[in-house]
């Protein structure tokens, strides 16, 4: 080997070196411990006729969300797109009846979204569902309650922590927003977590708007690591904090006929 072929590989090695180092910087440094589910719009799969078959799980733990099969699934929603705002990938729902399945998380506790609700989609029973489950008893995720569109039905997360954007809230009064969110959910005990996108069989219910990531902890995160999951996705989706709009209680409890005010039933 001559002194010139010697240098080249030395340089080569090197570059690789660097460029390795590069990429382990580049990756994300969020909390591994209890990490259970971690699904991004970069994940897609795209399959035949540009259908997405599965988003990746990012988690280590083998949990792709699978697109689900039934008859009534509507082709080509949702998309990656570019987000017009945030310059990153995000699946667009359109709300057309679709979801995708990943293996059961029966102990989720600490879960992050980050979207956006299509204006179109705010009406009376709005329930649209970010995260779903299989039959009655594990949706705990279930939105919307009457009249208003809140994030988590009355009563799910009344023991448990909720912020919007860093701002805590109470995810039963607080609204979803037009503008991409992180939104922040601190179970008191353990939660079902099955179906993205949609709320067992009912046709109206598929997500209308856009999911950028779910991130998904099996443990309650610590405040310290919980704010550094959220200022991640704050800085990586370029979200200027901003509150949720909030509701009256009145026109949330159950059973409740009466509709807010400007509305009629």
């Amino acid at each position: 080997m001559n002194l010139i072929t010697f240098q080249m590989r030395v340089l080569a090695g090197a570059t690789l070196l660097a460029l390795s180092h590069l990429l382990l910087a580049a990756e994300p440094t969020i909390p591994r411990q209890g990490l259970a589910l971690w699904l991004t719009a970069e994940g897609a799969a795209v399959g035949e006729q540009g259908q997405i078959t599965a988003v990746k799980d990012r988690s280590g733990k083998n949990k792709d969300a699978v697109r689900q099969t039934h008859p009534k699934i509507a082709a080509g929603n949702p998309v990656v797109v570019k987000h017009e705002t945030a310059g990153v990938p995000v699946l667009r729902f359109d709300g057309r009846f679709t979801g995708y399945e990943f293996g059961s998380i029966k102990n989720a506790r600490t879960v992050f979204f980050v979207v956006s609700k299509h204006p179109a989609a705010f009406k009376k029973f709005p329930e649209r569902f970010v995260l779903g489950g299989k039959d009655k008893t594990s949706v705990d995720y279930h939105v919307g309650c009457h009249w208003t569109d809140t994030i988590i039905e009355l009563g799910k997360f009344s023991k448990g922590r909720a912020w919007f954007n860093g701002f805590p809230m109470d995810p039963a009064l607080s609204e979803f927003s037009t503008n991409l969110a992180v939104i922040s959910l601190v179970a008191a005990g353990d939660t079902i977590a099955e179906l993205v996108a949609r709320d067992r069989d009912f046709l109206d219910r598929s997500w209308h708007g856009d999911i950028g990531e779910i991130i998904i902890y099996s443990e309650p995160l610590a405040e310290n690591d919980r704010q550094t999951v959220e200022n991640y996705l704050m800085k990586k989706y370029a979200i200027t904090p901003f509150k949720p709009v909030v509701v009256s209680r009145e026109s949330v409890l159950p059973g409740h006929t009466k509709p807010p005010a400007g509305e009629t039933k």
